[in-house]
């Protein structure tokens, strides 16, 4: 099938609870790799079971330069990808930008720094436990946190968390945003975190940002690079890792087996973050990180040609029962779990995925010590967040 035949509409519809669209399943047993069309009106081959999606995510053979391809996904993507992100550069530019921040991401580094994001853990509960019950899980912790933490290994203050919020929630929209107050979010951003590059000329420390502005001060990279990366690692440090606590602890609330198992033994938490992963990373739309094919392939007997674009949903991934015994099943003991492509895999693997663990970790087994009772205090339909890339819980009120 060629991709003028294309007839399915993506993204689709979430399923309910943030589990993934039927299709992808529908898709992966009967046509593996379809045309399909995005709301801009562009042709690309959707990819949805695990194997393909390794290859697309470590294949040279696929670029992440989607300019080459004019392709503008959503505003959210295109705001990375035009801005300059290292995520939708190839090497050596990847390269050399990836490798002046890699070294603060790195176990070594992160050892002494996981006694600071557990105390941060335990500082923002005690705040929240002065809240409620009940208490929004997502306002007043996984977000808090998750800031405190990026805040903390970028070397800045903490300053207005409702602002900061804004602006993740803004600068990703598909249709809740228009397109003067996502251009209005991205220079506000920008101008902070110019003012924080600043600043680290006068008082500099052993964090990325003292780095990104010694590599633009002796000419290893522009200023435009230089905040570019700034934006990345304060917008994701905070984002991904904040929505996945609150994806964790619904789905740690929805199997109350799987709580009560964690609850009594501290021990399984690795597993439980891994599973956590597994189940709700890039849930939702599935619009991410979009490849270009540089030569012809094959992939599951369908011929890519060159310069056509390739979307390879993580979530879909994850859920390939060629891959994962029962996959749709939450299970925080399996021995499968970390075969996940939740963080991508080869050269583009997530930079801040060690720190993610720590901070998963971290949350999840301080609310089983602390909130082994917590449940949802509103039994109704959750309100979720469904134009943004990923899909967020809006809204998490518990109980304990």
């Amino acid at each position: 099938m060629r991709l003028s035949d294309a007839v399915l509409n993506f993204p689709f519809t979430p399923a309910p609870h943030g589990e993934p669209p039927p299709d992808y399943a529908h898709l992966r047993r009967n046509a593996p790799v379809t045309p399909v069309i995005l709301p801009t009106g562009h042709r690309v081959w959707l990819v949805t079971g695990h194997a393909d999606t390794q290859t697309v995510l470590s294949d040279p053979r696929f670029s992440r330069d989607v300019r080459s391809a004019g392709l503008a996904i959503a505003t959210g993507t295109d705001f990375f990808v035009v801005s300059g992100s290292f995520m939708y550069m190839d090497p050596p530019d990847h390269t050399r930008l990836r490798r002046l921040v890699q070294p603060f991401f790195t176990p070594r580094y992160l050892k002494p720094l996981t006694a600071a994001v557990e105390a941060l853990a335990d500082e923002c509960l005690d705040g929240f436990t002065g809240l409620g019950p009940p208490a929004d899980l997502v306002a007043q912790f996984a977000f808090p946190f998750t800031v405190r933490v990026t805040c903390r290994l970028l070397g800045m203050e903490v300053s207005d968390l409702a602002v900061f919020r804004s602006w993740v929630e803004t600068i990703p929209s598909l249709t809740r945003s228009t397109a003067d107050e996502i251009g209005q979010a991205v220079a506000d951003m920008g101008g902070y975190l110019t003012e924080q590059l600043h600043a680290k000329r006068e008082r500099p420390g052993d964090d990325p940002l003292t780095v990104l502005v010694n590599a633009r001060d002796t000419g290893r990279i522009t200023e435009e690079e230089a905040l570019n990366l700034a934006r990345l690692l304060f917008f994701a440090g905070q984002d991904s890792p904040g929505n996945l606590i609150a994806r964790g602890a619904l789905l740690l609330m929805r199997h109350p087996d799987q709580w009560a198992a964690l609850c009594a033994d501290p021990s399984l938490v690795d597993g439980a973050v891994e599973e956590i992963l597994r189940h709700s990373m890039t849930s939702g739309t599935g619009l991410t990180h979009p490849t270009v094919a540089t030569e012809d392939l094959t992939l599951s007997g369908v011929r890519i040609r060159a310069g056509e674009v390739v979307v390879a949903p993580l979530i879909a991934a994850n859920r390939d029962p060629g891959r994962f015994t029962e996959p749709d099943t939450f299970d925080i003991t399996r021995a499968d779990a970390a075969s996940h492509l939740a963080f991508g895999k080869g050269i583009h693997y997530c930079l801040g995925a060690p720190l993610a663990r720590i901070q998963l970790r971290a949350a999840f087994g301080r609310l089983a010590r602390r909130f082994p009772a917590i449940r949802r205090a509103d039994t109704g339909d959750l309100a979720w967040s469904t134009d943004m890339l990923p899909n967020r819980i809006k809204e998490l009120t518990v109980t304990w």
